[in-house]
């Protein structure tokens, strides 16, 4: 098993903390703006939000195990044509 070192993801995960107030502070305020649309439709977007959430979970571990099935198989394709 690959396990992820430090050293590779510090520089990007660095950059991705000091703008995370730039990404964040927009949506709050226009959430603040949008009260009244949250009243209206709060529930209504948090089921929405739940669900989409699920779906991209599963469509991206079901494509991930993908992948790795494919990337298997191309490997012992290439190990039964060294030993030829």
């Amino acid at each position: 098993m690959k396990i992820i070192k430090l050293h590779q993801v510090e520089t990007l995960a660095s950059f991705f903390i000091k703008i995370l107030p730039f990404l964040i502070i927009p949506s709050g305020i226009e959430l603040i703006t949008s009260i009244d649309v949250l009243h209206k439709y709060g529930f209504k977007l948090i089921i929405m939000i739940f669900l989409s959430t699920i779906l991209m979970v599963l469509s991206v571990s079901v494509t991930t195990a993908l992948l790795i099935f494919i990337q298997k198989k191309i490997k012992k394709i290439f190990k039964k044509g060294d030993n030829l």
